[in-house]
């Protein structure tokens, strides 16, 4: 068995070193820490927007043919909201993918947006951490 070392991770991608080789690997991860989609390949030094347009799942998001689940009203409210998923500020911003404000000049509103996008991106985060244990 050849030893990993995370060089980074963010939501949805994790660059790995393997023995001198670098890979993406991108995932999609529940509530619960389980992956429910992976995508492995590109280069670890191809920008996150190059390695997403390159994967199965950019081109999938793209042509919107992922089976993402129809619009929901937030709990105890008639306000529609679309099924997201959340990545770091190097992707392009998406319908279906929702990334951080710039830290150029952020007011208070967009700073706790920020933050709350961050804390769920914990959940990839955690995922992958559970893999490469």
């Amino acid at each position: 068995m050849r030893a990993c070392t995370v060089v980074s991770t963010d939501v949805g991608l994790v660059t790995v070193d393997v023995v001198e080789m670098m890979m993406v690997v991108r995932g999609v991860a529940d509530d619960h820490y389980k992956f429910i989609f992976i995508d492995v390949g590109g280069f670890g030094k191809q920008s996150d927007g190059g390695t997403l347009r390159a994967s199965d799942f950019g081109r999938l998001l793209e042509q919107n043919k992922l089976c993402i689940p129809e619009e929901k009203c937030l709990p105890d409210s008639n306000i529609k909201v679309p099924h997201v998923f959340i990545a770091d500020e190097a992707y392009p911003l998406r319908e279906n993918l929702m990334k951080p404000y710039s830290k150029k000049a952020l007011g208070d509103a967009e700073e706790v947006y920020n933050k709350r996008l961050s804390s769920a991106r914990k959940t990839i985060e955690c995922a992958f951490g559970i893999l490469f244990c």
